[in-house]
């Protein structure tokens, strides 16, 4: 490991000990009790720390032609060249976790070449995945579940009608008109006073059958009927995949071993 730390480039070696200072700083200050004057200090040279990153990432992307590509691929190495120590960051420890992290892939580039983290990233992406998938459509659907108890989805769609009456009228009435069956019709006497009576009808009849709680409750339990078909769906789905992959480490799992002298009668 020192032999290989040897054959680092400056560059990357100088990089590789401003991250290490820079958790280093973020672990003092978490676990230790610096003085303000001391925290004051610690904001400087992460702010420092965080100039020679910038730097740092200008130049290699600079060296890979500024292509675009460069940066989807390096996008932590932008996370963390913000400043960990800043006050507004204090209260937002899941911001601070994520760029410990950041910094830490900044690591992994220094130490094993440009671009490890971005292919360690993506090796086990599609597994990550595949593991959290199930999981976060089942919470999905229960708080989609949860909602659908409080909707009033039927008079949502009233209120709606309600407001495009007079757009709902005339586009009915333009296609009335241009179908060629019931555009004869319009020669009639009173064709227009019976059409719009019919379509007022109508929309009012719909109204009011969408108004009632009842039309709300049959909404609700189609909408949750298919959705506890899709969550026995992903169940079975995750069930599947726990046996799998405990037949799969059962079969990789070492026989058992049998102490001398312990045998069994015919």
């Amino acid at each position: 490991m020192v032999s290989y730390l040897k054959r680092l480039p400056l560059a990357d070696a100088l990089m590789l000990v401003l991250a290490l200072g820079s958790l280093s700083l973020l672990i003092w200050d978490w676990v230790g009790a610096p003085t303000d004057e001391q925290r004051v200090l610690i904001q400087r040279i992460d702010i420092a720390i965080c100039a020679a990153f910038a730097c740092d990432f200008v130049w290699r992307w600079r060296r890979a032609g500024w292509t675009r590509q460069y940066v989807l691929h390096n996008w932590y190495e932008i996370i963390g060249m913000i400043p960990l120590q800043q006050p507004a960051l204090r209260a937002f420890r899941l911001v601070r976790v994520v760029i410990v992290i950041s910094r830490l892939g900044i690591i992994g580039d220094r130490l094993f070449g440009d671009m490890a983290t971005h292919r360690l990233m993506r090796r086990f992406k599609q597994s990550l995945v595949d593991e959290i998938s199930g999981q976060v459509t089942l919470a999905v659907i229960g708080e989609v579940e949860q909602v659908l108890y409080k909707g009033t989805y039927t008079r949502n769609l009233a209120r709606s009608l309600s407001r495009q009456h007079d757009a709902l009228r005339e586009l009915v009435m333009d296609k009335l008109r241009e179908d060629t069956q019931t555009g004869r019709l319009s020669k009639l006497p009173f064709y227009n006073t019976i059409v719009q009576a019919v379509i007022d009808a109508v929309l009012r009849v719909g109204s009011d059958l969408l108004e009632d709680p009842r039309a709300d409750q049959l909404v609700a339990d189609i909408v949750r009927e298919n959705l506890q078909q899709i969550r026995k769906a992903v169940e079975q789905r995750e069930q599947q995949r726990e046996q799998r992959y405990q037949q799969a480490h059962s079969a990789s799992a070492p026989p058992a071993e049998t102490t001398p002298g312990d045998t069994s009668l015919p």
